[in-house]
């Protein structure tokens, strides 16, 4: 089992009814096989890292994801992530701020997209 994450919160599920339960997953390693592919489940893994490049430096290790959203209080933060990677659509201090208008397009890119 490569998984090494820890379930902070959640975790329920039921096969009949095809339902998970929203789960946390905290102490993610970028090689745990939950990080292997995309997430379309609510499954939120938690990586820990230590400052903005190694985040930075984490992201562009992969496939282009989606989405990204990122959270920090800080605009500095927040527009170098944004400037030094690449994703279908970004949010910051939010989850799903870009699906909220119909009218927006949807798509990502590379791997996740049009």
């Amino acid at each position: 089992d490569k998984t090494k994450g820890n379930i902070l919160l959640g975790g329920k599920s039921d096969e009949k009814d095809l339902w998970i339960e929203p789960t946390f997953i905290g102490n993610v390693k970028r090689d745990d096989i939950l990080m292997e592919g995309e997430i379309f489940g609510p499954i939120l893994p938690f990586v820990i890292v230590n400052s903005s490049d190694e985040a930075i430096d984490f992201i562009n290790s992969t496939e282009r994801p989606l989405a990204l959203y990122i959270f920090s209080k800080d605009d500095n933060v927040s527009n170098n992530i944004m400037e030094r990677t690449f994703s279908g659509g970004v949010c910051i201090n939010d989850t799903a701020f870009q699906f909220m208008d119909y009218r927006l397009p949807f798509g990502g890119t590379g791997q996740s997209g049009m």
